[in-house]
Parts: structure tokens; sequence; C-alpha cells
């Protein structure tokens, strides 16, 4: 297929982030680690820059930064004219479109579909079923599974595995404590959206399923997992003896939106009312990889990104890692970039240390024509400082002293921090940026047209002990050539 510019090179194209390579993306789904491999799925048309004939993307990585697209995974349409399913039809073919669920590995072989040496990866999701309307009442939720490393699929032939009244998105997971299987699935019930909530059932071999509970509150594609309270780091929980850390459940929806709480398998329990909010700006329908390796729970969303003339639409953040610590204001949760990010600097733009700025002085500043880079910043502001900010051609980035918060995200999501330093970390891609507040107590995505990056400045009233540019590889070098 001829492209009107160079492929996966075009002025919007992330360049370290991924994004697929023509068609419109959406929810981020089925995301798995079995083999070496990472498997990323999302809510796709590869043939139009709509939402519309929804299939299932696939890609994998060895490191969650450098991406090969397959074919999709899950097929939609399997029906004839009349609106009926065909027997016949394709094994990765659902009834109706493919809605977004969940992955896992079935490493016990307790759905009994492993045929090799290879463990059976699984796929849940929501089948629109029979008919060209999108009836509520026809939806269900279905399994595939994959015994040749996530290359081929093959829908369950008993689908679909739950009926419910109204609802879609099944998030499956492992529960060890009960060695049972537990899918959380967005359900609506009679009651409409304002009565939806994540309801949780449970099974032992992926194919009878049994309801257990409900909690309200809560809108599509739910995630849950278990993290412990101020992890050591790798090393040092190798070398100490004693308690484990304690842990805590995070449960949240498509807003990102958390609650911490305790979970038995089959109900959710809050410590405390209302929800958290880690995450900000036009981020949407994220999920966590499952059984990943040294246990990191590593979170990618769905970037919805301005339109442009290049044959993709929407792309997803960098990889997370997800952690929760103890606060003056209870247990909240970070988010920061994985370390495997750090490979693709590509030398210093900029570097100084330990200089200290006033009000009148100007600010500190540097020039360059790349489009891409990784900012680090710590400042410690004099008393009565009002801003940290950093700026370049077509964005600035806000801290806000007196509220101790980015500009444009709540205030309750400032921790009161005691050394009065301030960090950002701010990864400017083409058409987005990435900004972490103090190692990811607070995230925000901004939006941006990828201009050269121009005059870079950073301004404020204070000791600056760091102000450092990495320039940024990008990860498509001959990926775009066909």
């Amino acid at each position: 297929m001829r492209n009107l510019q160079p492929l996966y090179d075009e002025s919007i194209r992330p360049q370290f982030h991924f994004s697929q390579k023509r068609g419109w993306g959406g929810d981020c789904n089925g995301m798995v680690y079995y083999d070496g491999e990472y498997h990323f799925f999302w809510q796709s048309n590869p043939v139009g820059l709509v939402w519309e004939n929804m299939y299932w993307g696939h890609a994998v990585s060895p490191d969650m930064i450098h991406w090969s697209e397959l074919r999709p995974a899950l097929r939609p349409n399997g029906q004839g004219p009349d609106g009926k399913a065909v027997a016949n039809r394709h094994p990765a073919m659902a009834v109706g479109h493919c809605h977004s669920g969940g992955g896992n590995v079935d490493h016990n072989n307790s759905g009994g579909f492993q045929t090799g040496e290879h463990k059976t990866l699984i796929l849940t999701y929501t089948d629109t079923g029979e008919g060209r309307q999108r009836t509520f009442d026809n939806f269900g939720e279905a399994i595939a599974y994959s015994t040749d490393r996530g290359r081929t699929w093959r829908n369950y032939a008993g689908n679909p595995i739950i009926r419910h009244p109204v609802g879609r998105d099944p998030k499956l997971l492992w529960y060890q404590p009960g060695q049972h299987w537990t899918i959380g699935v967005y359900d609506e019930g009679r009651e409409g959206r304002n009565g939806g909530g994540i309801a949780f059932y449970t099974s032992d071999d992926l194919k009878h399923w049994e309801r257990t509970s409900k909690i309200d509150g809560f809108f599509e594609c739910p995630e849950i997992f278990e993290l412990p309270v101020d992890p050591l780091s790798p090393v040092a929980q190798g070398a100490t003896r004693g308690d484990e850390p304690k842990k805590k459940w995070v449960m949240f929806a498509a807003d990102a939106k958390y609650v911490i709480g305790r979970f038995d398998g089959k109900r959710f329990m809050p410590e405390h009312k209302g929800k958290h909010r880690l995450i900000h700006g036009p981020v949407y329908a994220g999920q966590c990889f499952s059984t990943p390796p040294e246990h990191r729970t590593v979170f990618m969303g769905r970037c919805i990104l301005q339109k442009g003339d290049a044959p993709f639409c929407n792309g997803f953040t960098l990889p997370l890692n997800l952690t929760l610590h103890n606060t003056p204001k209870g247990v909240r949760m970070r988010g920061y970039p994985v370390r495997e990010l750090d490979t693709l600097h590509d030398g210093e733009l900029f570097t100084l240390e330990d200089q200290t700025l006033t009000t009148g002085d100007g600010a500190i500043s540097f020039e360059t024509d790349r489009r891409i880079a990784d900012i680090h910043v710590t400042v410690r502001p004099a008393p009565g400082a009002k801003t940290v900010t950093l700026r370049f051609s077509d964005g600035e980035v806000v801290y806000q002293t007196a509220r101790g918060t980015l500009r444009g995200c709540e205030k309750d999501d400032a921790w009161n921090r005691q050394d009065g330093r301030v960090t950002l970390r701010v990864l400017i891609d083409r058409p987005m940026v990435e900004v972490f507040l103090n190692r990811g107590e607070t995230y925000l995505l901004q939006r941006r047209s990828g201009k050269p990056l121009g005059k870079v400045t950073l301004e404020t009233d204070g000791v600056v002990e760091e102000f450092r540019a990495f320039g940024m590889k990008s990860i498509w070098e001959g990926v775009g050539e066909e």
C-alpha cells in the first residue's frame, strides 16, 4: 500500500510510543506476558480512522518499548446477510463486534485447551452477538485461546460464557489464594449507566462461571490488581529477611480513578470513600499486563490524540510501572516509566546543576532542533515562589507551588512533600507530552503539534539542582520500510 508520507515518520506519529500502523486505535485490551514476550492488544479499526469494524489489534515486544505489529488477533462480523451467526466462520471471528476485555495465561491448563508444550493464552472479550444493530441484550462475554504463543486464535465453541443484562469488557485474573479464575466485568443492569458497576464471576475451568458480587460506581473497562505498599527495590528484596510488605488491592475503570481495598477473589471491599486520581489528561481505558516478570504491575492507556493527515488515529501511553506508597494523606499510587525506556536516550542535549534563580533574573534555556526529548528537572523553590515552568515551542508545563500540583490537575493529588524539592520528568514526543511530578505522584498527558522544540526554557525562583535534557531515538527505525 502506498502512503502519502513515509510510514512511521508522519509529522504526528509518536516516535517512542506505540501506535498502530494504519487505522483507528481504541481501548487497551488483553495485555499479557508469556515466554519472553509482552502481548498488547487494542480495539482496532484497521480500515478506517473512526470507530467501526471492531477487531483486536495485536503487537508483541521483548521490552515494552520496541513493538512488532502482528495480524489482528480477533475479527468481527461472523454472520450472514440475515444477521445470524455463520457456523463455519473463521476460528478467530466473533459473531458481532469484538469489544474490550482481558488476557491471561492458563498455566494449569484448567480450561483443557493446551495441545503442545506451550501454555494456553486466554483472551476474554465481549461479543456483541447476532444482528446488524448493536443491541445490548445480544451481548455476551466470550473467550478465545491460543496454543502457539499468540500467533493464531480460536474462539471457544461454548461462547458466550457469561450472559448478564447489559454490560461488557471482561477482565480476567487468576486468584492464587483461592486457586480459581475471576472475571470483573462492567454490568449496567436494568437501571442504566447510573446504576452501573463491576460484577465479579468465578470459575474453576474458564467455561462455567458463577456470579459472586457487584460493586457500583464504575463505568466500563475494569482493572484490578494487588500491590505491595512501599515496595523495596528488587536488590533490597533479595537482601532483606523478615516480614513481607503489606499488600492492598487496587481497582479502577476506564477513567483510571482508583480505589484501594481488600479483595477475596469474589468481592472487592474499599477502604475509603470516593476515588483517588493519578492520571490526568486525554487518557482512557488503560490496562495492566497479566503475569509480568519481576512481579511488576505495568499500565498502558489509550491516548486520544489530535487527528492529522496520517493513516492512523490515536496512540498509547508509555508503559508505566505502578506502585503503592504511604503518604500523609494515606496510601496512594504512583506511575512512572519503566526503566527500559532509558535505552532510547540519544545523547545529552543540555545539562546544568546547582544554579540559583531569583525573580527578575530571567531563566535558564537552551535551543535544539530536535522534536522529541526526555527532560529532567529538580528544583528547591524559594519561599513565596509561585511556579516552576518549563516552556518549549508548542507547549509548557507549570507546577504551582502554593497548590502543590501541576496546572490542569486536581489539588487532591498533592502529597505535601517534606523535603522541599520538586521533580519533573517531561517526555516530549511528536503529538504528546507526558509529565511525571515527583517520580510519578501525578501523571499528566498533554497534546502538541510536533514542532521542533526550539528554545527550551526553565523559569522559577529557587535553586535548580538539576536541569538535564536527553535526545531520544525512534523505535521505528527500519520498521516502516515496505
